[in-house]
């Protein structure tokens, strides 16, 4: 079955993370996604609910254009890669150029993006690497 997980940075400072104990990367948080008008939150697992209520272990709100979800693939070490991430991909025994990982609504399927706007499936290569993403790592991009 396929893993729903999505990741946001954090409108509260970072300090206020570690008091809280909420586990994070460098202000980033992973769990499931709360959207209510214009705001969204990034919430831990449910740790008790019933009818009329639920309660998740923690929840954070996160800026809205920095969500990103899972796609089910890793890179060579190991790391989850997200929409809005920058991958570098294996193509024929190199390594090649810098993508942006998107979601086309249109194919209904995660892509990847060049600096040219071409795209191609994110499945189609055998190995990739997370080399940063669009929101903290926008020079890459030049």
């Amino acid at each position: 079955m396929r893993e729903y997980k999505f990741r946001g940075k954090v409108i509260m400072p970072i300090g206020e993370l570690d008091k809280l104990g909420i586990k994070h990367d460098n202000g980033w948080v992973y769990g499931n996604l709360i959207i209510t008008g214009n705001e969204a939150w990034i919430v831990g697992s449910i740790i008790e609910w019933d009818d009329e209520y639920i309660a998740h272990e923690w929840w954070c709100q996160v800026d809205r254009n920095t969500i990103g979800q899972y796609t089910g693939l890793k890179d060579k070490h190991g790391q989850e890669i997200y929409e809005g991430d920058l991958v570098a991909v294996a193509d024929y025994a190199s390594w090649e150029g810098l993508y942006k990982v998107i979601w086309d609504e249109e194919n209904s399927m995660y892509m990847i993006e060049d600096a040219f706007g071409d795209r191609e499936k994110l499945c189609e290569f055998e190995e990739y690497l997370v080399k940063g993403n669009i929101y903290e790592n926008p020079e890459l991009l030049e």
